[in-house]
């Protein structure tokens, strides 16, 4: 079995080398927070236990941020790898042995990730400690006795291993047992689908349920200082229970919410007129698995900080009507410990997905050459699927932000915030923004196969 993996490894380099980013990031974030808590524990302060508290975050939220978005990767590498596994399949393999095939593979990659990650933990935390906002918290950081810790590699090796396995064994078994040993092309994944949509809506109704409460939820009186402040931190929690309901249900939600509206707009008649936009329209159809894996990652990342912001700017800016500096730097602090992680392992997912998403399409680009269609009747095409997806994604996110802001301004109201007053630029240019980013960098690749193209013509 080693040899076996050792041998698909090196076959597959590039397959694995466009998922190293993802465990590359991780380890550096993992190995980076390890080496600040020991520092922590070694000052022996009596602020050390509230800093290590402070600094687990990263983490917490990084690990659940990594498990989702691993998970997301080794869907699209098991598709990948679909017809060399049919092949094992064929031969007598168990699905046990796929699993242990594919999660070795893994590994391998991980591992690698983890340890050239760690290598550069100390001066990341150094960048780390030094871009915090003067405080007395960044202050008693600054001062931390940081050094290279084998430990903090061995054991951000570890946590990576563990959710590799965790999550690549428990995916591939469930992958492989439902074929029963069939084909990939005759697996059934309604059941998957259903189950995924159920989570995505439940997720929604529980926002909708608690929306209602705090439209329900009677105006605390201010002269009344103690049932005021208990009032608005129910109402604040209530608040925060609706945007990870909205974050869980919209991450399910995405796929199903992609589908529906390509399928609703390809059977437009008046599309027909149009036939390049229609053929846009088909491709993109064909390959909406992997735009949707492209597309989760960012409205999920969006909606997580962008209605962050939003909650911080329309709550407590509103409330208590200003936006000095100590408001405004709680938001970077918040900002970089409880989003850092997750920003930055997104990004590098974006880098992960969009490589494996090029790899799994390059011998369509190349069917539709064979078949006639000039390189640059390919690239126009592929601009506007990348502009459709990227249209589709920005109107999803913005319906997720709609759902948020309603029990949002709410909360201002009862807080006594004008809530005419209420700040929405943030999230409009984050999603605008991300998703511009995201179409010039598949543009910019498609550009590059043209040329190619182009250039494989001349020396014909």
């Amino acid at each position: 079995m080693i040899s076996l993996i050792s041998k698909q490894f090196l076959k597959n380099w590039q397959v694995w080398g466009a998922i190293l980013p993802i465990f590359l990031v991780s380890g550096l974030i993992f190995s980076t927070s390890l080496t600040i808590l020991a520092a922590i524990n070694q000052t022996g302060t009596s602020s050390a236990v509230d800093y290590g508290v402070f600094l687990q975050m990263p983490l917490i939220i990084g690990g659940i941020v990594l498990g989702i978005l691993t998970n997301n990767a080794m869907k699209q590498c098991i598709d990948l790898f679909d017809e060399s596994n049919d092949i094992l399949l064929l031969l007598g393999a168990s699905p046990w042995q796929l699993s242990i095939l594919m999660t070795g593979q893994l590994l391998v990659v991980g591992i690698m990730g983890a340890v050239a990650g760690s290598l550069f933990s100390l001066p990341a935390a150094q960048i780390f400690l030094a871009i915090l906002p003067e405080g007395p918290t960044s202050q008693g950081l600054a001062n931390l006795p940081l050094e290279f810790s084998g430990q903090a590699v061995l054991l951000a090796s570890l946590i990576q291993v563990g959710l590799i396995i965790f999550i690549s064994m428990r995916y591939c078994l469930k992958n492989y047992r439902q074929q029963k040993g069939g084909l990939s092309a005759y697996k059934s994944s309604n059941r998957k689908k259903f189950k995924g949509a159920f989570i995505g809506l439940l997720g929604i109704l529980t926002s909708l349920v608690v929306t209602v409460l705090l439209l329900i939820k009677e105006a605390p009186n201010p002269n009344n200082t103690l049932d005021y402040n208990s009032s608005m931190n129910d109402s604040m929690s209530l608040l925060l229970l609706i945007w990870l309901a909205l974050i869980v249900g919209m991450n399910f939600l995405m796929g199903p919410l992609f589908k529906a509206i390509v399928k609703k707009v390809v059977n437009l008649p008046s599309i027909s007129r149009t036939p390049t936009i229609r053929s846009a329209f088909c491709n993109l159809k064909y390959n909406e698995e992997g735009l949707i894996k492209l597309s989760r990652p960012l409205v999920v990342i969006i909606l997580l900080v962008g209605n962050f912001i939003a909650l911080f700017l329309n709550t407590k800016l509103l409330i208590d009507g200003g936006d000095n500096s100590t408001n405004l730097s709680d938001l970077l602090i918040s900002l970089i410990f409880l989003f850092g992680a997750p920003i930055i392992i997104s990004l590098a997912n974006i880098i992960t997905s969009t490589c494996l998403f090029k790899i799994k399409t390059k011998d369509q680009a190349g069917r539709y050459f064979f078949s006639g269609c000039t390189p640059q009747w390919i690239f126009n095409l592929k601009v506007i699927e990348i502009g459709l997806a990227a249209g589709i994604s920005i109107l999803i996110t913005f319906l997720g932000t709609f759902f948020f802001s309603i029990p949002l301004l709410r909360v201002a109201a009862l807080g006594g915030g004008e809530i005419f007053k209420a700040d929405w630029s943030f999230n409009i240019l984050i999603t605008f923004g991300v998703f511009l980013l995201f179409f010039i960098f598949l543009v910019f690749l498609n550009f590059i196969e043209k040329k190619s193209t182009k250039a494989y013509l001349k020396t014909a």
